[in-house]
């Protein structure tokens, strides 16, 4: 179904802008490249964790959680 897709594809731009809003990421003054960038990153994770989630909600990943191994993550990169 190419039209779906191609639809699909178009939501894509205005779903990733919309996250990295909502989340605090990017504003209107931001590069539209990195509100695209950091809005996918956000797609990435929530998604991650929605499948972690739909196998064992218990188990599934915390904000807390997240945050702490982002935090960790980022501290290793480039050491």
């Amino acid at each position: 179904m190419p039209e779906l897709l191609a639809e699909l594809s178009k939501q894509q731009v205005e779903a990733r802008e919309g996250v990295a809003m909502l989340f605090g990421s990017a504003d209107e003054n931001t590069d539209p490249e990195t509100t695209q960038q950091v809005g996918a990153f956000y797609q990435a994770l929530l998604l991650g964790v929605i499948a972690l989630w739909l196998f064992d909600p218990a188990k599934a990943p915390k904000g807390e959680d997240l945050a702490k191994a982002i935090q960790h993550v980022a501290s290793t990169i480039g050491s």
